[in-house]
């Protein structure tokens, strides 16, 4: 039996995680790039028209300009959205997806594990 994770920092799944690699995760084409932005059919309610969503990549945001829609946030917004979950919700599968907690984990044993007079420093 699977157990859930109880807590997820969202900012560190913010901080990690892109709006490009997001879409990727998607399998989201047809997106056309003007600089830092994508425009094309948005995704969360699949609509007709190609300018309707656009994704911000400097901000890690998007926005969909359609009257019927109106998604906007940032990654953990845009997972709620596709999956119909929770932030929380969303969070935890951007997680499950992309391992962070797991790399942040294994960066900090490794800090703990270097000594004071690695790299040749001595203390003395």
């Amino acid at each position: 039996m699977e157990t859930k994770k109880a807590w997820v920092d969202f900012n560190l799944i913010k901080a990690a995680v892109t709006m490009e690699m997001l879409i990727v995760q998607y399998g989201i084409t047809g997106l056309a790039r003007n600089g830092d932005e994508l425009r094309g059919v948005c995704p969360v309610h699949q609509g007709k028209s190609k300018r309707e969503f656009s994704v911000n990549l400097t901000k890690n945001t998007f926005c969909c300009f359609a009257p019927t829609c109106k998604a906007r946030g940032n990654v953990l917004d845009f997972v709620a959205k596709m999956e119909k979950c929770s932030v929380k919700d969303a969070a935890l599968k951007i997680d499950e997806w992309f391992k962070v907690t797991e790399q942040e984990a294994g960066e900090s044993e490794s800090l703990a594990q270097e000594s004071p007079t690695a790299g040749g420093i001595d203390s003395t």
